[in-house]
């Protein structure tokens, strides 16, 4: 392959008494000239590769043709009124709708469509006030994390004057009367350092029809600057909830006090030793989902006039399922847990009595429960593999389901089949996966395969619908999501397993699952594809490098690639809880030891790699997949390409029109095609 030419610089540094050569450090400059005619040649270079021939027009005329069907999302019902999402399937970006009853007509409230002509600028948060007067939105640019912050009066359909600024993962809880909102953002650009811009989160309260600049400040530690706080409302309006946490990590602290008073904060859970998440309360009865003492979760209930953990009230206890969600609707708990990786729903009294079980048509994921503590009725969107999307209403008091909306894309289900399957990692530890294939599809060895993982933060993995994977599934191809140590499937033993020091056992176990499909006869190495993103980047990334041999081609989307200086770039430093600190020595020596960039050998015959990333993620860092790409395209041995894709005004990959998907998924499938063999 004759790659387009990189510069290799001669720069080496010592780094815990180590030399760690970074010859290609000036990728990391990515706003430079150089290195944009760098980034234009490679994709100049990639799209020829993909786009060769008939091949890859025949994959999008394709995929458009499956892709573009209806959709809606759950509910949420606001004074009366029902707010929800919906796309004709022709959309770039999903519509706002707002129906004054059940039975009224839809009344566009939010089209995102209209804010950019090439679908860059997006929808991003999304909060409607109690009443269903007023909502706070976000607007995303280019795929960007940070966002410009606006209020839409719903009755005239017409923004509040004002916007906010320097919001990045922001909360919003509004005041019960509807006069303003809480919300947390970061510093003005100007009034620190750069290396401080997602420093010194504070909270503030912002009253409606005023001036950003007027907005009053509820909540700060400029001590501990690197902690982020987001405000919650509770639900009877009287108190307001400051939760605490740093970076990724689950843990948090909780700070309350009343609304009608102003006093200092009460600081209710004192230690960084748990998760908590508030669920509900009656007066000063807190009910809290924690996983204290509780690795699966449980409900506990806190009374603010004795809040000393000894005085606290388990609810629901433990189960050997992992507790996902809590929500409360219609003075009751709807409790999401997750039986070896789908969803389950229960109904719980707050008394903490099981009262029933939702039944749902089978092994899936529940996306977003929407429901109100004084209405009986929630709705839920359900999907699979090969289910697109159903939207279900669900009565509490009745115990009945009925179906609310579905998608507009028919499957078959009678065409695939789901299997529950083991692998067994390098320790011992058995590894579950699902497997999802056509049920003419014979276990051969030779079929073409895509195993996916992430492995990490806690995330789980759990059945979904993708029109990708359904083309997939239509060509005959096997598809398999690995379980892995690192996520959230099975509690936070399980994530433990996989962070810090454990991540390596991430890697044995999506291996092993390799390893698993060929040896059950699904697949062959030649045919099996593996494929990640953002976390899951790094996992493709570091299992290709250790076992290239193993698979026939790697998808790295987005990957967090350079595990030495991560932390020095966008939000990385949100990740040292999960990956570990490359300043720390003993951190170091696990974190260089599977570092995908630091640990490509010269004269390995790697396989087929596609590695993908955004010019504006600000996320994960362009550089990662420059510097992986530069090191693989100078070191691999043999005819396999090392082909970097470089999207325009994207981001991480959230809030990315239509046709940029379908654009991406068809040269995703052109490179599996040509590398796999699937092709002529």
């Amino acid at each position: 392959m004759k790659y387009p030419v990189t510069k290799k610089r001669n720069f080496t540094e010592e780094l815990h008494g180590k030399q760690v050569a970074d010859p290609y450090r000036w990728l990391e400059k990515i706003e430079t000239e150089e290195v944009g005619k760098w980034v234009s040649e490679q994709n100049k270079f990639s799209k020829k590769f993909l786009r060769d021939g008939a091949a890859y027009d025949k994959i999008l005329k394709e995929l458009k043709k499956i892709w573009y069907y209806s959709s809606q999302n759950a509910p949420s019902v606001k004074g009366g009124k029902y707010f929800y999402l919906a796309n004709d399937g022709t959309q770039n970006h999903n519509i706002l709708y707002v129906k004054e009853s059940l039975d009224a007509p839809p009344r566009i409230l939010l089209d995102p469509n209209k804010w950019s002509k090439d679908g860059s600028s997006s929808l991003s948060v999304l909060y409607i006030s109690d009443d269903g007067k007023y909502l706070v939105y976000g607007i995303s640019r280019s795929g960007s994390d940070w966002q410009d912050i606006k209020i839409l009066d719903v009755e005239k359909t017409k923004d509040l004057p004002e916007t906010l600024k320097w919001c990045r993962f922001t909360f919003v809880s509004w005041k019960k009367d509807s006069s303003g909102f809480f919300y947390n953002r970061f510093p003005e650009e100007t009034s620190v350092p750069p290396e401080d811009r997602i420093n010194y989160s504070k909270v503030y309260f912002h009253e409606l029809n005023s001036d950003q600049s007027q907005d009053v400040l509820i909540f700060e530690d400029n001590k501990n600057k690197e902690q982020d706080f987001y405000p919650v409302v509770t639900y009877d309006g009287e108190y307001l909830l400051i939760f605490a946490g740093i970076g990724t990590d689950n843990k948090n602290l909780v700070y309350v006090r009343k609304l009608i008073e102003n006093k200092r904060f009460i600081r209710l859970i004192p230690d960084f030793e748990a998760e908590y998440t508030y669920v509900y309360n009656i007066g000063d009865i807190f009910f809290f989902k924690t996983d204290l003492n509780a690795p699966f979760g449980k409900i506990v209930s806190i009374d603010l006039k004795n809040p000393s953990e000894k005085a606290w009230k388990e609810v629901v206890p433990e189960t050997r399922n992992k507790l996902l969600n809590a929500t409360t609707a219609g003075e009751k708990f709807i409790l999401e847990y997750l039986y070896d990786a789908h969803s389950v729903l229960k109904i719980y009294s707050l008394e903490g009595k099981l009262l029933n079980e939702i039944q749902l048509p089978g092994l899936g994921t529940v996306l977003g429960i929407s429901g109100e503590p004084d209405l009986k009725d929630i709705y839920f969107k359900y999907t699979s593999f090969t289910y697109p999307g159903i939207v279900y209403q669900y009565d509490i008091n009745r115990n009945e389901m009925k179906e609310f909306s579905r998608d507009g894309l028919s499957v078959d289900q009678s065409e695939f089949t789901i299997e529950r399957l083991i692998a067994v990692s390098k320790d011992g530890t058995k590894v579950p996966y699902f497997l999802v294939r056509g049920k003419s599809v014979e276990r051969n060895g030779s079929n073409p395969t895509i195993l996916y993982g992430y492995g990490g933060f806690n995330i789980p993995e759990t059945p979904s619908f993708s029109v990708s994977l359904y083309y997939w599934l239509k060509k005959g191809g096997i598809y398999a999501l690995a379980n892995l140590r690192g996520g959230g499937e099975f509690g936070e033993v399980w994530h433990k397993g996989g962070m810090l020091g454990n991540k390596q056992n991430v890697f044995e176990d999506f291996i092993a699952v390799a390893q698993s499909l060929i040896e059950n006869g699904f697949t062959q190495k030649e045919k099996l594809a593996i494929r990640g993103g953002s976390n899951g980047g790094l996992l493709t990334g570091a299992c290709m490098i250790q076992k290239p041999e193993l698979f026939g081609a790697v998808v790295c989307q987005v990957g967090v690639l350079d595990m030495l200086r991560y932390h020095k770039w966008t939000v990385g430093r949100y990740w040292i809880p999960e990956y570990g600190d490359p300043e720390n020595k003993e951190h170091f020596q696990f974190l260089y030891a599977y570092s995908p960039v630091h640990n490509v050998k010269k004269g390995v015959k790697y396989p087929p790699v596609l590695i993908t990333t955004a010019d504006t993620d600000d996320r994960v860092y362009p550089a990662h997949s420059f510097k992986f790409a530069a090191e693989l395209q100078e070191k691999s041995s043999g005819e396999s390409p090392v082909l970097l894709r470089i999207e325009e005004k994207a981001g991480h990959g959230h809030g990315k029109s239509l046709s940029k998907l379908v654009e991406q998924a068809s040269d995703i499938y052109s490179f599996l095609n040509k590398t796999l063999g699937l092709e002529g």
